[in-house]
């Protein structure tokens, strides 16, 4: 994507790493989960477009995009906004989690929360609590 590479050395291995690559070992995932079905093209889409002017206009990150988990027995379905800021803080986190608040009105439950599970260990993620959205 950037066009640009490096050489890296490991373990005697001379290996072409793309700084795509490199940046990708630690993205920080959060999802603005949201517990009732919204239209990919409606609602869902509105709030991604101004989360993602939002994120870009403070050169924060990006809306990575979005899904609709479909309805199943004793599940009434629920929709998801993933968002990729650019580093691990607190300030953006909750910067963003203000913005949302103030600028799109969703459902009560929804939540902004921090993925655990790829790149940052517990430690590194202590503070970034889920936030309450509506």
């Amino acid at each position: 994507m950037f066009g640009c590479f490096k050489e890296k050395q490991i373990n005697s291995k001379v290996q072409n790493v793309s700084e795509e690559e490199e940046l990708e070992e630690k993205i920080f995932f959060v999802n603005v989960e949201i517990p009732t079905i919204l239209s990919p093209m409606g609602d869902r889409a509105d709030a991604e477009d101004l989360i993602d002017d939002f994120l870009q206009e403070n050169n924060l990150g990006e809306v990575d995009g979005g899904g609709t988990h479909l309805p199943s027995e004793g599940f009434d379905g629920s929709s998801e906004i993933t968002i990729v800021l650019k580093e691990l803080n607190i300030n953006h986190y909750k910067r963003l989690a203000k913005f949302i608040k103030e600028n799109i009105q969703l459902p009560k439950g929804s939540k902004l929360r921090a993925e655990r599970e790829n790149y940052y260990s517990d430690e590194e993620l202590k503070g970034f609590d889920d936030i309450e959205l509506s």
